[in-house]
Parts: structure tokens; C-alpha cells; sequence
């Protein structure tokens, strides 16, 4: 007699697992993407972004500058390995007064801005 040689609810634990770690690997690229993309002067907007899991975060901190990125990277990588369910919030964002500004174009660094830029970018890629 044929049957399976898993039960069913182990299919579903692996589902949760695997749609769990998809979401860790798109917040990571979101990160990475707005990070990298954000354009320097003494790197505060570089500095500025952060990840949420679940919430958001209404602060900022015009004295954190990160002009390669890492520190940055590093501390959101900290926030995305807490994500422990498939579905829920990851939110990647800024909060300095002057980000809308930057977002619409308003630097020869980023004059298409940062945070549609790689959204459209990581959205194409997981079609």
C-alpha cells in the first residue's frame, strides 16, 4: 500500500521555514540596496537607514555617519535574523528630515533615488 513516508505537517513546517528564510533574504537585498544606493557626503543618509521587524521606528540620528555602509548593513542584518515567522512587517527606512528630498532626485548621486530604485530592483528579481 502506498503512502507517504512524511506526515503531511512536516510539509508545512518546511513551508514555514522556507517562506521564513525568503523573507530574511528580500529585507537583506532591500537593505543592502538602499544602503549601497544612498549617495555620501559625511554619510548620514547612509548611516540612517534601519530595519524594523513587526514595528517601525520614528527616530534618527543626525551625529551617526557611515560612509562605506557597514555599520549600517550589520545592524539591520542584527534586526533580520530576529525575523522568525513568514509573514509579518520588515520595513527598511530612514527618518532624517531630509530622505524625501533625497528620494526625489535632489542628488547627482542618487537622482533617480534610493528606496524605488531598489524596491523595483528586488521586486524584478523574485518575479
Amino acid at each position: 500500500m502506498a503512502g507517504w513516508d512524511r506526515k503531511p505537517s512536516e510539509f508545512m513546517v518546511q513551508v514555514k521555514g522556507d517562506l521564513t528564510q525568503q523573507r530574511r533574504i528580500i529585507t537583506m537585498e532591500v537593505l543592502q540596496g538602499v544602503v549601497m544606493a544612498s549617495p555620501v557626503d559625511k554619510g548620514t543618509f547612509r548611516a540612517s537607514h534601519q530595519v524594523t521587524v513587526d514595528s517601525v521606528s520614528l527616530t534618527y540620528d543626525l551625529e551617526k555617519q557611515d560612509k562605506g555602509g557597514g555599520t549600517t548593513i550589520s545592524d539591520g542584518m542584527t534586526a533580520i535574523a530576529s525575523i522568525d515567522k513568514p509573514f509579518g512587517e520588515s520595513t527598511v527606512q530612514t527618518n532624517l528630515p531630509y530622505a524625501e528630498e533625497l528620494e526625489n532626485g535632489h542628488s547627482g548621486q542618487a537622482p533617480a533615488g534610493v528606496y524605488g530604485v531598489t524596491f523595483a530592483a528586488v521586486t524584478e528579481k523574485h518575479r
